[in-house]
């Protein structure tokens, strides 16, 4: 009687555990497909994901994962903390310490989606959803309401690049789709996502998410060739062939042509007559200044209001123009991080992208389900998208970049800790059923 009773409580803790992991599931695919739908639509999947999360752990605990799983908590916890300490004591506007708090919040997450996993058919429904979205409303914008350049609410720049982070990650759930052999109408589902990420970014006009795209296509390629998915391959090209030539003849594609052209002109003007009016002069402007700040002031840096005082004092100095001066931040995450932060943010930035980096490329190498390495190439092209685009603007500078970045992180890193503890206990269970045999044999 007593065993009957364990046995009942076990299936019972067991049904509780499948139903916080489809909860959490659910929870990230809503954090994508809502996520330019409705204003702050990624905070209301990030939400469901933390309350979740934390009733989670505090049924289960915290749970074990390996050292390089810690370092990415760490490093999410470094970045809030050392972040808001130093806008605390430079006196910084309140969304300091709004946004850097979203990579704190995200570490219950973490901590999880590794003790409960999570069911990837819903969460890449979702990611395609939210590439849909960004289509959708892009070609809305553009065409029906004339803007020049789609926003979403979110502004062009980062709407560009949440329509590449979707896209891209669309393309590696038509992957995985593929492999678990999921029915036709769910891998339909990906694509769409593919070619209304594309359609968005076009309609963004933004050219640091183009950047990304071909940095991307290419990793995913060489993943691809890895993981031997030719077929897959095939198909990706295929897609993306169709899908440009279509949206070739159908969209304007005028200003994409232009916002390609200005970049050139800029980069020319601003090497031969030092002209300096395009936004890509400001910005190589806005870069200079910033390393002359970060020489000055290397250790802790200027913080943000120094860091504003300092550039309008460059510009007052005729080093700098006055429209470079203006801009609130380095249009760079690394520059921006050492000029404001000093050598110090800039160590908590390079662990913040190196240790979720590493987890990926440590488990993709390593001899994993065909399924999971897929998952695995999903958190790399996602760390990929921010680090690329932060190059060209402030990937982490927003409220839907930083919690976009923190949460999908925890997403990625969360599960990968999960499938290698499973592995890992796959193997210790599947040596010891062998190990009689082995002693009765020798």
């Amino acid at each position: 009687m007593k065993a009957d009773k364990t046995a009942v409580s076990d299936d019972c803790r067991d049904r509780i555990s499948e139903r916080i992991s489809v909860f959490l599931s659910i929870s990230a695919a809503a954090m994508a497909a809502f996520a330019v739908v409705l204003p702050s639509g990624y905070s209301i999947g990030a939400l469901f994901l933390l309350i979740g999360s934390v009733f989670g752990l505090i049924r289960s605990g915290v749970p074990h994962i390996d050292r390089t799983a810690w370092g990415v908590v760490f490093a999410m916890s470094a970045y809030s903390t050392y972040w808001i300490t130093h806008a605390a004591l430079h006196g910084a506007d309140p969304s300091a310490f709004d946004q850097t708090s979203r990579l704190l919040l995200a570490v219950p997450v973490l901590l999880a989606t590794a003790m409960y996993g999570l069911r990837w058919v819903f969460i890449w429904i979702g990611i395609a959803l939210g590439g849909v979205s960004t289509g959708v409303i892009g070609l809305y914008e553009t065409y029906v309401e004339s803007a020049r350049r789609a926003s979403g609410g979110v502004g062009p720049e980062h709407f560009g690049n949440l329509s590449i982070f979707f896209a891209s990650l669309s393309i590696v759930g038509l992957a995985w789709m593929s492999e678990t052999r999921q029915p036709i109408r769910y891998q339909v589902i990906p694509i769409l996502g593919i070619l209304g990420g594309f359609a968005g970014s076009l309609a963004s006009g933004t050219r640091a998410s183009w950047i990304a795209l071909l940095v991307l296509l290419v990793l995913i390629t060489f993943a691809l060739l890895r993981l031997r998915l030719r077929r897959m391959l095939l198909v990706m090209a295929v897609a993306i062939l169709v899908g440009s030539s279509a949206l070739a003849t159908t969209m304007d594609h005028s200003s994409f042509v232009t916002r390609l052209q200005g970049a050139a002109e800029d980069i020319s003007h601003f090497y031969t007559d030092g002209a300096r009016a395009g936004s890509m002069s400001k910005r190589f402007d806005v870069w200079k200044g910033s390393l002359r700040l970060f020489k000055e002031k290397p250790l802790f840096g200027w913080g943000d209001r120094g860091y504003q005082e300092e550039m309008n004092s460059l510009a007052e100095s005729g080093y700098i123009t006055k429209g470079a001066a203006r801009l609130n931040h380095s249009h760079n995450d690394w520059l921006n991080a050492s000029s404001k932060r000093g050598i110090l943010g800039l160590t908590i930035l390079a662990a913040l992208y190196f240790f979720p980096i590493w987890l990926y490329l440590r488990f993709f190498r390593s001899e994993q389900s065909p399924s999971d390495r897929i998952i695995s190439l999903g958190g790399l092209v996602a760390s990929t998208n921010f680090l690329v685009y932060g190059l060209a603007h402030h990937a982490l500078g927003s409220n839907n970049g930083v919690m976009n970045f923190a949460f999908w992180t925890a997403v990625f890193c969360g599960y990968i800790t999960n499938a290698k503890r499973y592995n890992e206990l796959s193997e210790s269970c599947n040596q010891i059923s062998h190990e009689p045999q082995r002693i009765s044999r020798s």
